[in-house]
């Protein structure tokens, strides 16, 4: 049956009821989150009456919406990590807190800037000092995957850049003083077109390196932002993290830099551009009947490619993380009111599969669902402050009646 525009506002209206986004709370049991369940006034707590203590409590009081939320951690909770600490980050923002049950508490960013702070929450500080500067080790690299590793090279610098942490931000280590400034340097120092997880230094450079259009590796290698998108843009979509949105954010992020201060060769711009407008012809075509979105939904820009893997890891799963991400990015995007209907059909079905989803998933897969509650957080918090805006317009628009229809105008109405 063919959709009515009726039928997309229907829905997005019930959904709005269902996210309504005044207070945040948000449970995690044991070593699990125990699924929140959307209700009128936020994120309701399920607990049974067995149900161990919570290991983790994200409150927001609705009488002190300024306040940061607070992350409650007992003794039962296995070691935060870096990843854990940048997405918290990327969902509560910059001024999010961890306590732990006597009552120390300690900034999320601290975590990541304090080595000593790192040392007694994440096992050892997120960062170390190199001959160029300052590195956030990889997991893998020099932890081999400890819990003070970030998950992909330049993942944190990337997320300070997108919370707007200035460069000059310091970085304390075993008495020493650092700033990000010095962790750009390292970054830029150890560069080279073929590393991994291209996207995150994109971003950490688009960030902090620009209007500085070039730079010089530790070998003497030079490049440029205009290299750097090629070598973006030739990679394979196929087999891309994240179903290849981190890739399309890295070129929102490269457009928005040059739109800055020019970075950006004319020929790069449109290459750039004529990207995403590709990808969001996928966005419509792609989406599957119950609002999801599959891994390879961005496959019309690499048909020739092998999707075989996608399509054999094809599961609730896998489109949590897809669908989760795209709805995230189309909602951080200025043009995101023609992807409305897309949009709303997405976080339902988001809503519905984290509230589906067994309690142990929740801190196992704590990072990708994280990107999944972002869209639905997010596009709740748009359709309510949109609501509020048209219901102070129909205010305003019912005062100017009143006062023409006042004995004071100049015309009564009788």
């Amino acid at each position: 049956m063919p959709r009515r525009a009726g039928d997309t506002n229907d829905r997005m209206r019930g959904l709005v009821r269902q996210l309504h986004f005044p207070a945040l709370l948000l449970c995690v049991s044991g070593a699990a989150a125990l699924a929140g369940r959307v209700a009128s006034g936020g994120w309701a707590a399920r607990r049974t009456a067995d149900a161990p203590r919570p290991a983790i409590a994200a409150a927001r009081d609705a009488a002190d919406a300024p306040a940061p939320v607070v992350f409650a951690v007992d003794a039962s909770l296995p070691i935060l990590n870096a990843s854990i600490a940048v997405h918290l980050l990327l969902r509560f923002g910059r001024d999010v807190r961890v306590r732990r049950d006597a009552g120390e508490s300690a900034s999320v960013l601290a975590l990541l800037t304090d080595g000593e702070l790192g040392r007694r929450w994440l096992g050892a500080p997120a960062f170390v000092a190199t001959a160029d500067g300052v590195d956030f080790p990889t997991q893998s690299a020099v932890f081999d995957g400890e819990g003070a590793d970030q998950s992909h090279q330049d993942q944190c610098l990337a997320t300070f850049a997108a919370l707007g942490v200035p460069i000059d931000a310091p970085l304390a280590l075993d008495g020493r003083t650092f700033t990000l400034r010095d962790a750009l340097q390292e970054t830029t120092r150890r560069f080279h077109r073929r590393q991994r997880d291209l996207e995150w230094s994109t971003l950490a450079l688009a960030g902090y390196l620009a209007p500085q259009r070039e730079w010089t590796n530790r070998f003497g290698e030079r490049f440029d932002f205009d290299g750097l998108a090629a070598e973006l843009l030739g990679r394979p979509w196929s087999g891309a993290t994240c179903g290849g949105v981190h890739r399309l954010t890295a070129a929102r992020a490269l457009l928005a830099a040059d739109a800055r201060a020019p970075i950006l060769a004319a020929a790069t711009r449109g290459r750039l551009r004529d990207l995403l407008q590709k990808a969001a012809s996928c966005v419509a075509a792609s989406q599957q009947a119950d609002g999801s979105f599959r891994l390879d939904w961005c496959r019309a820009l690499a048909p020739d490619a092998d999707w075989s893997a996608a399509e054999r890891g094809d599961s609730t799963e896998a489109r949590l993380i897809a669908t989760g991400h795209l709805a995230e990015f189309l909602l951080g995007d200025p043009t995101a009111p023609r992807w409305r209907e897309e949009i709303a059909r997405a976080v339902q079905w988001l809503d519905a599969a984290l509230r589906a989803a067994p309690p142990e998933r929740e801190w196992r897969e704590f990072c990708p669902r994280t990107h999944a509650r972002c869209a639905v957080e997010r596009f709740a918090a748009q359709q309510h402050a949109a609501s509020a805006a048209g219901h102070a317009s129909a205010e305003d628009e019912s005062d100017a009646a009143m006062g023409a229809a006042s004995p004071d105008s100049k015309e009564i109405v009788r």
